[in-house]
């Protein structure tokens, strides 16, 4: 039974699924949360900072690739990685790695590693941004937490840091440089086009601008195309043979979308994880029109797979927003009473309190901002609750939330916007809204066509199906 696992590399897990491919069937899948220590210093100091500890996401695979049995590992025949776009993890290639024969696992040398810079990462300043030169692609704005935008400013703020490396890639890349024993990492335009500076259309980063401003242009990595091999494994990673072939990472986004539009091409995807992304897959006679002209200013658009785009408004405020707010829940319950209630808990009552009003939805007058991280686009938004009556409850105030993280993807990608790119159906995807039926409820009551959501339609089982057309099917 010849299997392809596909993962996840997330920002809060870690996911793998298996794809049996005689069957067509995923026949397992696991994941795993990652438990990062909080660096105090970094946090007091800086919150606007947002790093992971690479190790920790390396000893979260290994566990969650572990949960499989040995006869699962065994017949992996080839593995397809996708994770969280924009972040950079900076590395020596000379020296970083330590391979243990016995367990068939790997771990790396700290000191010669960076932390993962996430997509969340908010260093870079309004200013700091407006300081950098205008890449030369139709993707002609650069944005905090993008991989070139942080290591414009580790240059200039951390020089000699950024000159203890020779490498940088996304999470994803490094694991791969890993596995398949790469000197220099290679990328993928989906990847690539999250680091901004690049251009899709030539399939290259703006090397010469780069290194006009002063940009260390040998840490970029070689760009490749989607769909790719990236190499092989070089050694007995778990029980996985050696010689495995490795496919070139994607970004998350394009994978989730790929499962879900893979026999649905007229279809729009809206996927609420820890962000939010509103999708739409245009024809192939498609040209992407920069920002500077565009009516749509908050609307991206991705390189997606044999040369088409991705239409997508990439919201920063998804599950994160309801997150924030159930933390603060939590820890106002502890301050006051010193117990701590799980998230569970509290989502629970909340659904129920939600399921048993007399009153509907729609007579909620709180009006949410939701931006609390701001968007792309702009990042100076604040988040904002207006409207508050006496007579609050908890349960109204969530609705309020959930109405206004979908209000705020549709004002970025208007309804209308769908209809003209002949949209037949909407797809719900990820697990804050499968999960959540105040989110589901407040967005059919937006959509003017059918929708339909679908679960295990996650970043990792589109990975794995991108395998299975574009390498194992042809072969």
């Amino acid at each position: 039974m010849p299997l392809i696992a596909g993962l996840d590399i997330g920002s809060t897990s870690v996911k793998i699924s298996l794809l049996d491919t005689i069957s067509h069937q995923i026949v397992a899948t696991n994941s795993k949360k990652y438990e990062f220590k909080v660096n105090e210093e970094i946090r007091v100091k800086h919150p606007e900072y947002c790093q992971q500890n690479v190790s920790e996401i390396i000893g979260c695979i290994h566990e969650t690739l572990a949960t499989f049995d040995d006869q699962q590992r065994s017949t992996i025949t080839m593995i397809s990685i996708c994770g969280q776009m924009h972040g950079c993890v900076l590395w020596n290639n000379d020296s970083y790695l330590n391979y243990y024969s016995k367990r068939g696992q790997f771990d790396i040398d700290d000191s010669r590693v960076s932390d993962l810079y996430n997509w969340q990462d908010m260093r870079c300043t309004d200013k700091f941004i407006a300081s950098l030169p205008k890449p030369h692609s139709y993707a002609d704005r650069i944005s905090t937490g993008f991989g070139c935008a942080t290591i414009f400013w580790l240059t200039i703020y951390e020089k000699q840091f950024v000159q203890k490396f020779n490498s940088s890639a996304t999470i994803m890349d490094f694991i791969v440089t890993i596995i398949c024993g790469l000197k220099h990492p290679v990328m993928s335009t989906q990847n690539a086009m999250s680091w901004g500076y690049f251009d899709p259309i030539g399939h290259k980063f703006n090397e010469n601008l780069l290194k006009n401003n002063g940009f260390p242009v040998h840490l970029l990595p070689t760009v490749s195309k989607c769909g790719s091999i990236a190499g092989k494994t070089v050694f007995n990673w778990l029980g996985i043979p050696v010689g495995t072939p490795v496919l070139v990472a994607m970004g998350d986004m394009q994978c989730a979308t790929y499962v879900n539009l893979r026999h649905n091409p007229n279809s729009a995807v809206i996927n609420i994880s820890t962000s939010m992304q509103l999708s739409v897959l245009n024809n192939k006679n498609f040209t992407p029109e920069s920002k500077s002209v565009s009516k749509y200013k908050s609307i991206d658009y991705f390189p997606y797979f044999d040369d088409t785009y991705l239409s997508v408004a990439a919201s920063l405020n998804g599950g994160n927003v309801l997150q924030h707010i159930i933390n603060f829940i939590k820890d106002l319950i502890e301050d006051i009473t010193g117990i701590k209630v799980p998230d569970n808990q509290i989502w629970h009552k909340i659904f129920q309190l939600h399921q048993n009003q007399e009153t509907d939805i729609s007579d909620n007058n709180l009006l949410v901002k939701p931006t609390l991280f701001g968007e792309r686009h702009d990042p100076s938004l604040k988040a904002s609750i207006v409207n508050i009556s006496k007579n609050v409850k908890i349960n109204k105030i969530i609705e309020a939330f959930c109405n206004g993280i979908i209000d705020n993807v549709f004002e970025m990608m208007p309804i209308e916007y769908i209809k003209e790119n002949n949209i037949t159906q909407v797809i719900g995807t990820g697990t804050v809204l499968i999960k959540n039926p105040i989110m589901r409820g407040m967005l059919e009551t937006k959509l003017e066509i059918p929708i339909v959501y679908i679960e295990n339609s996650d970043a990792d089982v589109g990975a794995v199906w991108v395998a299975f057309d574009y390498i194992f099917n042809t072969q």
